[in-house]
């Protein structure tokens, strides 16, 4: 890999983030009047991106912690000395990330081997662990109540569970903290 094409990728990811988040603004707009992502009628531009089994559980107060998620995810990504994820929903916002930074640079004629080597670099550096992508898995539904997911070190996977930091090392923003899904009841 040719250090344009990791300069390139790099490029693309913090040009991409605007992306993300000017979309994450939209899909909060555009959900604010649906109970839920499921019975949205309008488009949803980066919540239709994350595991479909749980559209019926992405309400608008979902859809505003996963903004503040993502604008705090994305700042920490552009400071220097950032280190690891802070919780599922970080997870599941990179991956959007970079799939949009992939599908910015394709538009534009730009992700060749040596940039897709770049980005694939930096997700094997930046993912601690691929647990997040079982939920794209139907056959892994319930993977993390298994008796033996504690022990492997599999985090929580429910919709609630996305925004619970890691571990206290690594907190997550406080509007994200708490329940994602009791908007009825007006917790948080």
């Amino acid at each position: 890999m040719a250090s344009a094409d990791a300069e390139l990728a790099a490029g693309a990811i913090f040009y991409s983030i605007d992306i993300l988040l000017d979309e994450l603004f939209e899909d909060v707009e555009t959900l604010a009047d649906a109970p839920n992502a499921a019975q949205c009628d309008g488009v949803l531009l980066q919540l239709e991106g994350l595991p479909p089994q749980f559209a019926h559980l992405q309400t608008p107060l979902f859809a505003r912690k996963l903004l503040v998620t993502a604008v705090d995810l994305t700042g920490r990504l552009c400071r220097p000395g950032f280190s690891q994820l802070s919780s599922v929903a970080e997870e599941l916002l990179l991956r959007l990330l970079l799939e949009t930074t992939e599908a910015t640079l394709d538009i534009h004629d730009l992700l060749n081997d040596g940039v897709q080597e770049a980005l694939g670099s930096f997700r094997e550096n930046v993912y601690e662990y691929l647990d997040h992508e079982w939920l794209y898995d139907p056959a892994m539904d319930g993977i993390d109540q298994a008796p033996a997911a504690a022990l492997l070190g599999v985090a929580p996977m429910s919709v609630d569970d996305w925004f619970a930091p890691f571990n206290a090392s690594r907190p997550v923003h406080p509007y994200a903290a708490g329940s994602a899904t009791d908007e009825e009841t007006g917790e948080e």
